[in-house]
């Protein structure tokens, strides 16, 4: 009776999933970052020719997307969504959206597997509910799977090859099929590419006696493990498969530059390297950063909010403590998940980028379901204290979720907006109906990227691949510009001479002060600020 209880207890968290992560995706978040818009660029060009927007076919080993060169296993998910639902916000962020559903799913298995021989049959079962039903209303899961980056298929992936792990100590054919998955979150996002050998190889240490009658299938699995994993790791010496993470080195900014300048002695940068590294990785345990002020990236930032929920942190805590009563094993394993987790952002000029961190989100939550059945535990004989532990419980839960619903579609668009660009799709879909009537059209360099006109014209990828194109040097970010693709072209300023009958899209800074041309259409942002307007070029203008 008591596994029934628990089983239909679910169904009521995954529908409360469901309707957080699909309730106006294609309009929430406010249309779409360029990273997004690049992938489901992509996915639609693979859908209609086998081959990426650059052309080059299928399979990839990265693609070149904006010039960062991403993993391909997400756009490849997405492919999907876009021939369901079309080339738009909602086909792009389905199957994201999808998987952040069935990682719920997976985390209530994942949790009775993980306690399944550490405490009683009951209460790793309100464990279970309790560690999906804090995943379900998670806002820093929401707020990835809704945004449709990569890190959520990776989350799924790396939860359901854990449970699939702990599930061989007694099914050993599943094994290789676990570390099947485990290899897929090396193809899907960058950090995993560091996470996942560690601590795959860190599980095998911990549960090796459990697979000792088992040698055989063993040895297979970590055969197909590193043989699968071995190109991802191999691309990071790549110029171009190291794109991502020399990017994003911290010892690459420019601030790390002015603090090796700034040395009053004699630095060895290989000190500094070491000390800001360790810096990093244990800011990453920080309250203000977990349950206070969460991310310093805008694409993801709410002001004031943390990664999680305030309340959680008080069951986090008690469910540290509570640790150390279990039994080796899950012990060791929730150890190791937790000091291998801040060691790719550890390297990066943003320790604190969601994405980077996303394979905590299931974690925090388990550990905080473990405090939870702690508490309970302690009210557990007296019923009215359990019942009213129960009450405050669900009822501060929803009144943060509630808080939280507010803030994500009242005050993020507001927040956001300038980071989302959700002008550049106004842009180019008032610019798909009069661009024939003009033979250039000239579009100011602050509409790029280009990815915005090939999606929201917008331009099929079989035409985008014959097109006449003029491509820019890329730059220390490595995100390619494009100076012409057929007869649009991009500006710094605006040329000379231009044709009479030519289009002219720009901005209010691409012309002088005061002075503004007779448009044809204007673009606002969110808050009534003049941000791209188009105009005649037989008109006389006045530039910079």
């Amino acid at each position: 009776m008591k596994k029934i209880f628990s089983f239909f207890s679910l169904v009521p968290i995954l529908l409360l999933a469901v309707f957080l992560r699909f309730y106006r995706l294609g309009d929430y978040p406010p249309s779409f970052w360029q990273d997004i818009c690049s992938i489901g660029y992509d996915a639609y060009s693979l859908l209609k020719t086998g081959r990426d927007h650059w052309g080059k076919p299928f399979p990839h080993l990265y693609l070149r997307s904006l010039g960062d060169y991403k993993l391909p296993l997400f756009t490849y998910f997405t492919i999907p969504g876009v021939a369901l639902f079309g080339l738009n916000e909602f086909g792009v962020r389905f199957p994201s959206a999808l998987f952040g559903v069935l990682t719920v799913l997976v985390t209530y298995c994942l949790v009775k597997e993980i306690f399944r021989d550490s405490m009683a049959t009951w209460l790793h079962g309100y464990m279970a509910t309790i560690a999906s039903f804090l995943l379900a209303i998670s806002p820093w899961h929401i707020g990835l799977t809704r945004h449709g980056y990569e890190a959520g298929l990776a989350v799924f992936f790396q939860t359901l090859a854990l449970f699939l792990f702990l599930k061989s100590k007694k099914r050993p054919l599943l094994l290789p099929l676990s570390s099947f998955f485990f290899t897929l979150t090396t193809y899907t996002y960058h950090s995993f590419r560091i996470f996942t050998p560690l601590f795959f190889s860190g599980l095998i240490l911990i549960f090796l006696k459990d697979f000792r009658k088992q040698k055989r299938i063993l040895y297979l699995s970590l055969f197909l493990f590193f043989v699968l994993i071995a190109p991802s790791l191999f691309s990071f010496f790549t110029p171009m498969g190291g794109t991502r993470l020399t990017v994003n080195r911290f010892d690459k900014t420019l601030e790390w530059k002015k603090r090796l300048a700034d040395c009053q002695f004699a630095c060895n940068e290989q000190l500094v390297f070491i000390f800001t590294f360790i810096k990093n990785y244990f800011s990453q345990f920080s309250s203000d950063f977990l349950f206070v002020f969460g991310s310093t990236d805008p694409v993801f930032e709410i002001p004031s909010r943390g990664y999680f929920y305030f309340f959680e942190a008080f069951f986090f805590i008690f469910g540290l403590l509570a640790l150390f009563k279990l039994s080796p094993q899950p012990k060791s394993l929730i150890f190791l998940w937790l000091c291998l987790y801040p060691l790719p952002s550890g390297i990066t000029s943003n320790p604190y980028h969601p994405a980077r961190t996303a394979q905590l989100i299931p974690l925090v939550e388990i550990v905080s379901a473990l405090g939870f059945v702690e508490v309970l535990r302690f009210f557990w004989k007296k019923r009215i204290y359990k019942l009213a532990f129960l009450i405050t419980f669900f009822l501060v839960s929803f009144l943060s979720l509630g808080k939280y619903f507010v803030d994500y579609y009242s005050d993020y668009p507001l927040y956001s907006h300038p980071t989302y660009q959700k002008v550049h799709k106004q842009l180019y879909n008032q610019l798909a109906n009069i661009k024939e009537d003009y033979s250039k059209v000239y579009i100011t360099r602050r509409a790029q990227p280009y990815v915005y006109l090939l999606f929201f014209l917008p331009i099929e990828p079989e035409e985008f691949q014959k097109m006449d194109k003029e491509l820019e040097e890329e730059g220390e970010t490595e995100e390619a510009h494009f100076k012409r693709i057929g007869k649009f072209y991009f500006f710094k300023s605006l040329p000379e001479e231009i044709e009479s009958d030519a289009l002219i899209v720009a901005s209010p800074y691409d012309f002088s002060v005061g002075f503004k041309p007779e448009t044809l259409f204007e673009i606002n942002d969110l808050r009534g600020n003049l941000v791209f307007f188009a105009c005649k070029a037989e008109k006389k203008l006045k530039k910079i």
